[in-house]
């Protein structure tokens, strides 16, 4: 069995929004999706949902992961409208960001649609994610 790692990661020198396969329109691709709200850190994705993210900055306190996605075969897309996952204030010191904006561990069949990441140590880091 094939695994592999794959991290996206900010450097203090580039541009730190990340954007994961981008789609044209997420409303016209998943109706009758649930949809989730983050709004705080380890929020748990475990189906198939479309994913709306709440004001402000949501930090990464433990430093695991703001979002986690928990089971096999899930598309998570990102509203269009829904906002940016962010870490920290724009403008923090590079040395000062931390923390993981997606998680995804273990998992296979995982595809994150749409996804603006921005002001985390890593954006999204998948490790043993096959497929």
């Amino acid at each position: 069995m094939k695994y592999t790692t794959f991290v996206i990661f900010v450097s203090r020198f580039f541009v730190c929004c990340f954007v994961v396969l981008l789609s044209a329109s997420v409303r016209g691709q998943v109706g009758g999706l649930p949809v989730v709200v983050v709004d705080r850190d380890n929020v748990e994705i475990a189906r198939s949902c479309v994913v709306e993210i709440g004001k402000g900055v949501i930090a990464d306190g433990d430093e695991n992961g703001v979002i986690h996605v928990v089971a096999d075969g899930v598309t998570v897309w990102f509203a269009d409208d829904g906002g940016v996952l962010r870490g920290a204030e724009e403008g923090t010191d590079w040395d000062e960001v931390t923390g993981i904006g997606i998680m995804i561990a273990g998992r296979k069949h995982v595809t994150i649609r749409n996804a603006r990441v921005s002001w985390f140590k890593v954006g999204i880091y998948a490790t043993e994610a096959d497929g």
